[in-house]
């Protein structure tokens, strides 16, 4: 009973920064957004942070929640000053680009209903859909609904622009 749970209690140890536990770990998951940077700069006390597991020889994999590719999704950090590039990156993990390797994987062929982001509509070559054997189709012939994003409904014909973002109506 009550002293099994006493015998597991964990107690949690504050940390005034990640150096006090840099000699305790082999590698370390940061995730990009809000803890390495806000979109627009480095987070105070990221670089050095950064820079400090990189001297220490730590394995680092950059995390995000992001619906785009990896290479897009991490393109901001060298110009925000972090060193993807160094050896000890050894990995950029995000939702979207796990979305497109399962999706080239398991969908070879289908028909998907897309929803994206009004960036993905160019055509341009550079998209999300770029290297994936799909047909886009309408509701009716899809095999499938990638919801990438809520600006545009992609399908067989032209995109439809939601207005999602400024409305927030989905009707």
């Amino acid at each position: 009973g009550s002293a099994q749970a006493e015998e597991t209690k964990m107690t949690t140890r504050m940390i005034e920064g990640v150096s006090e536990i840099e000699d305790t770990f082999d590698a370390f998951i940061l995730d990009q957004y809000g803890v390495m940077h806000n979109g627009a700069e480095a987070l105070p006390g990221a670089l050095e942070c950064f820079d400090s597991l990189l001297k220490a020889g730590k394995k680092l994999v950059v995390l995000s929640n992001t619906s785009r590719r990896a290479k897009d999704a991490t393109s901001k950090l060298p110009s925000l000053g972090f060193d993807t590039s160094h050896p000890a990156v050894v990995g950029l993990v995000c939702s979207g680009e796990e979305t497109w390797k399962h999706i080239k994987e398991h969908r070879h062929g289908q028909k998907v209903l897309w929803l994206t982001w009004e960036r993905e509509t160019a055509g341009d070559g550079t998209g999300y859909l770029d290297g994936l054997d799909l047909v886009k189709a309408g509701p009716e012939d899809a095999d499938f609904v990638l919801c990438h994003g809520s600006d545009a409904i992609v399908s067989a014909g032209e995109p439809i622009m939601t207005g999602y973002q400024l409305s927030g109506d989905v009707s």
